[in-house]
């Protein structure tokens, strides 16, 4: 039983090699920046505490510059590969940095700790494809703001007006119903949320 949208199944990107399923590798409970970074996979089943093994492999392959980075974008799913397709057309480079959760629950707080204190100066976003009362927001929404003030300096965790910082939600607007019923609508409404991703930037 494979539970995945229909389109990864012939998607390229979405792929592994079979070294990655090998004997002594191990589950990563995200992924970041798989176009820049694909060494920094972290594991809280490799015998470290996950934030050091977390520090160790993006210490060995750190090829996105963390004052260069203005944004984080948080997902998990297809929609990371959208994203992803989005970053090239536009040509942002190293300025924005995503984040594939592979695990929701438990939530991986120390990963996500030690990301805030890796991008001190970048907005965070969650970016999903469901309306906001649907998906993950509301379950992933408390912790991510919490490990955004976890472990920080004043500097880091507040903004220049003062006020704390936050993850921003992008996504569809609260809907009764988790699908348009629409190709077209659908289309649309994908494009618009790729394109909020990446406004200001």
């Amino acid at each position: 039983v494979i539970l995945t949208p229909k389109s990864l199944l012939h998607h390229g990107p979405c792929s592994s090699s079979l070294e990655s399923i090998e004997e002594g590798t191990m589950f990563s409970e995200i992924l970041v920046d798989e176009d820049f970074n694909n060494s920094a996979k972290l594991s809280s089943q490799t015998g470290l505490t996950s934030t050091t093994a977390f520090r160790q492999l993006i210490e060995q392959d750190n090829r996105v510059p963390q004052v260069a980075v203005k944004r984080v974008l948080l997902c998990s799913g297809k929609v990371s590969y959208d994203l992803r397709q989005g970053r090239r057309k536009r040509k942002l480079g190293s300025s924005v940095v995503i984040v594939r959760f592979e695990q929701l629950a438990p939530f991986p707080f120390e990963q996500m700790s030690w990301l805030s204190q890796q991008y001190p100066n970048a907005e965070f976003v969650w970016v999903q494809e469901e309306p906001k009362n649907l998906g993950f927001w509301t379950h992933v929404q408390p912790p991510i703001n919490l490990a955004l003030r976890d472990k920080a300096s004043v500097d880091a965790v507040c903004h220049r007006d003062g006020s704390k910082r936050t993850a921003r939600f992008v996504g569809r607007p609260i809907s009764a119903s988790s699908a348009p019923g629409c190709f077209n609508v659908h289309r649309e409404g994908q494009k618009q949320l790729i394109d909020e991703a990446f406004a200001g930037l």
